[in-house]
């Protein structure tokens, strides 16, 4: 890959921090369909935030080991059959636990949160490889603005910034039920 080629995806793919809010509220959103499990806030929380930035654990090795010479959503965590595999194996998982424990639970909020990551770099403008392990072909989302056709660094940011004052509402107003007063049982 040449400097030039890699510099154009780095600029592409400025999702930065906006994995989190979203793995913060899908986890919010979905913790009271599991509520019946008896599954814990924290480790619901816990797994999808995880799994929200799992498939950037190859920034270790990007950095450490390969030196920066690919770019690392080409490796095999950002590859949507990954994904897709697990979310499949964690739902069967799900609809084979007939005692409906909670550890099921887990696989599935943390597989949500990776294949939510892949529709964010997606949508940030971001390099994937949606066909992969099969082709290498490279998925862009382009904007068409009325100067023409553009993957503009500003727009990805500003889809991020969105999602991060979404999870900050999101969390205020849960922060706000929270806080209201507890009306006595009429006897």
């Amino acid at each position: 890959m040449s400097t030039r080629n890699k510099e154009h995806l780095s600029l592409k793919s400025s999702m930065v921090v906006g994995h989190l809010p979203v793995g913060y509220m899908t986890s919010k959103f979905l913790f009271r369909m599991f509520e019946a499990r008896q599954v814990s806030y924290r480790w619901f929380m816990f797994w999808g935030l995880f799994g929200s930035i799992a498939p950037d654990a190859d920034m270790s090795y990007h950095y450490l080991f390969d030196y920066e010479k690919t770019h690392h959503h080409l490796y095999f965590t950002h590859f949507l059959l990954f994904w897709l595999l697990l979310l499949l194996l964690s739902i069967a998982l799900l609809l084979l636990d007939k005692k409906r424990h909670r550890y099921p639970v887990f696989p599935f909020i943390f597989t949500l949160g990776g294949f939510f990551h892949l529709v964010l770099d997606t949508l940030a403008g971001g390099m994937t490889l949606w066909k992969a392990p099969f082709s290498r072909d490279q998925f862009f989302l382009k904007f068409i603005v009325p100067w023409g056709e553009t993957n503009h660094v500003l727009l990805s940011y500003g889809l991020e910034a969105i999602v991060i004052v979404l999870a900050v509402l999101v969390w205020y107003r849960g922060r706000k039920k929270d806080k209201a007063p507890v009306k006595p049982d009429p006897v």
